[in-house]
């Protein structure tokens, strides 16, 4: 049966990403896509580890060490991956490699069934199987499942709450995998004893990291909450191998183990944000786990008024993180929490008319304000004040073009935007997240007002931006003739890669008019895309514009705006020129032309290859011959 299951298997290879048209924001669109390209080779490695271990349980309790190597593994290929591999070689490449490694895995397992058959033949090679308890494995799942659970709420809240750090989960991820290794491994120590401490230590780094009045800086915090999981994480996993049971129901162990992780991840990825705004897989993570170590986990030394005095410290602990965590921010007028993330609409400046204002948050990232004052209403805010780089771009090319003009926008966030656009002027925006359509047509109150008061006439057109496009230019071979097309979805931790190829851009230029121009808004304090830009722009024969905004500076905006143009011709450069000077002049903008230097040599990114630490860490230098 196993050799069938490899069999299939190999019929799906090579693994590569499947192609996924499925629009709007359907997680089941997701996972239905992750079913079809990984799922028949995933089930056949998971069946693999767990039938290969029971057979090789004839060696006694050693064989469990067999589970710390493959977290060791896991972890060195998690850590290879993005620093390497996905820098180095293209997809195709990739998909043959890992092709090559799984026939080959395939042939071993061959070779495992065989021998494991000549083996049962023989005495002393036998290892009847018997069934674990329904308790054990019941206990055993809910160990399983508060690790998981705490894996998942700590990377979401981190990356969408706290700091919008690129690869934030590569090193929560890392730090989970390193407490299966010390929890298993019998090189290293671990004491069942320790869990009670160990859960009261993390729920204590975490109410200090996330409780509001503490004030902790953002750097200690993402320490603190990474601290936090790991600490919890590693009470449940040594609980969980201190009940490991006999060799002959070492199967059941791994089937639970295996069940309860992915009980965890279903709840916090799935249910968990239908749930409320609240951060719901976080407290029942940590609760579960403090529930688990005082009651099922804890050791048999332990004296009666110890227990009771674990129980009460973690009880404590959990009612103050409850309190910080579910109490929403103050000004808090609308929280929303989805696939994509927690959205917020927070009221500010209410004693000051001048400075009154909502403002929509989406994670830790800004997406959009606008003043409450009448006079100020109209007033584009933040990234897109008239002395950023898009304000510019856009009077720019309302000079060259003439009225009326064609734009498209993919990010909507607030429609900032919309309040640019005049009579007879055609706004098309595109958009992930059907709650961020709410938002910007005003689903709070106060509410945002800039599609509604807008002279421009505006379309918005839910799903990926880039399939969106891609379908349009199918059906309309001469494309939206776009006089400028903005990209203003880069901000935030989670960068959608895919719209910064060689083919993405492909189709942004078939859908631009002569003269029209690209505006790729790249604001981000952890990741620098002017790399990527301007490779692109080289390799094409476009002109390439950054242009920086600094808060606090004469432009009368609060947020730092870093936007990057795309043009063809010298024309559109003087045009820049001529709005750009004053303003560089009396210190408003800076504006850099890095034509002439080199990011490291970094390539274009295309379908097939760019990795996002390229763009995390750049070197400038001038390119040869300049």
């Amino acid at each position: 049966m196993l050799i069938a299951v490899f069999v299939l298997a190999l019929l799906t290879l090579p693994l590569l990403p499947v192609e996924n048209h499925a629009q709007g924001d359907s997680v089941w669109a997701v996972a239905l896509a992750l079913t079809l390209g990984v799922g028949p080779v995933f089930l056949a490695l998971a069946t693999a580890g767990v039938m290969i271990q029971s057979w090789a349980s004839v060696v006694g309790n050693r064989v469990y060490r067999l589970c710390a190597v493959s977290n060791a593994a896991s972890l060195a290929a998690l850590l290879v991956y993005p620093t390497l591999l996905e820098r180095l070689v293209d997809w195709e490449t990739l998909g043959s490699m890992w092709g090559l490694l799984f026939a080959l895995e395939t042939a071993l397992v061959v070779t495992a069934v065989v021998r494991h058959r000549q083996k049962l033949r023989r005495p002393e090679g036998r290892c009847i199987p018997s069934a674990a308890p329904a308790s054990s494995i019941l206990i055993w799942m809910a160990w399983s499942a508060a690790g998981a659970c705490v894996l998942n709420a700590s990377t979401t809240v981190l990356a969408q709450t706290v700091a919008s750090v690129p690869l934030l989960w590569v090193a929560s991820l890392a730090l989970y995998l390193v407490t299966w290794i010390i929890a298993f491994s019998d090189r290293l120590p671990r004491r069942p004893a320790s869990s009670p401490v160990l859960a009261a230590v993390a729920l204590t780094m975490l109410l200090f990291a996330l409780g509001p009045r503490y004030g902790t800086p953002t750097p200690l915090v993402v320490i603190m909450v990474l601290g936090a999981m790991t600490a919890a994480c590693l009470a449940a996993h040594v609980s969980l191998a201190a009940s490991r049971p006999a060799p002959n129901r070492i199967t059941s162990f791994y089937l639970a183990i295996a069940g309860g992780g992915a009980l965890g991840g279903i709840f916090s990825g799935l249910a968990a944000p239908s749930l409320g705004s609240w951060w719901t897989e976080l407290i029942v993570g940590y609760s579960a786990i403090a529930l688990l170590v005082v009651t099922i986990g804890r050791a048999p030394r332990l004296q009666r008024m110890t227990r009771w005095l674990a129980t009460a410290t973690l009880t404590c602990l959990l009612g103050m993180l409850m309190r910080e965590v579910l109490v929403a921010p103050p000004g808090t007028i609308l929280e929303h929490r989805d696939f994509h993330g927690l959205i917020r609409v927070v009221e500010q400046g209410t004693g000051d008319p001048a400075s009154h204002r909502i403002v929509l948050m989406h994670g830790a990232t800004k997406h959009g304000a606008q003043f409450l004052a009448p006079d100020l209403r109209s007033q584009p805010t933040t990234y897109y004040a008239p002395t950023t780089g898009c304000g510019i771009a856009m009077a720019v090319q309302r000079d060259q073009q003439g009225p009326p003009l064609r734009m498209g926008i993919v990010g909507l966030g607030v429609g900032s935007l919309a309040a640019y656009g005049r009579s007879g002027d055609e706004m098309k925006f595109y958009e992930l997240s059907s709650a961020m359509v709410a938002v910007a047509k005003g689903v709070s109150k106060p509410a945002f007002t800039f599609l509604d008061e807008t002279l421009a006439q505006v379309e918005v057109v839910l799903g990926d931006a880039r399939i969106s496009l891609a379908n349009e230019l199918e059906s309309n071979q001469g494309g939206n003739l776009f006089d400028l097309l903005v990209l203003d979805a880069f901000a935030g931790d989670a960068v959608p890669r895919h719209l910064l190829t060689r083919e993405a851009f492909s189709i942004y230029t078939a859908h631009l008019a002569q003269g029209g121009m690209i505006a790729a808004h790249i604001s981000s304090n952890w990741i620098d895309l002017r790399p990527v830009l301007y490779a692109w722009a080289q390799e094409n024969n476009w002109w390439a514009l950054t242009i920086a905004n600094y808060a606090g500076g004469p432009a009368d905006i609060d947020e730092v705006a870093t936007w990057v143009l795309l043009f063809r011709g010298l024309d559109g450069l003087r045009s820049l020129r001529d709005r750009c000077v004053p303003l560089m002049a009396n210190g408003t903008i800076q504006v850099e032309n890095m034509s002439d230097v080199n990011f490291g040599n970094l390539a274009t990114w295309t379908d097939s290859r760019g990795g996002l630490l390229d763009a995390l860490a750049t070197r400038v230098v001038a390119r040869d011959g300049s």
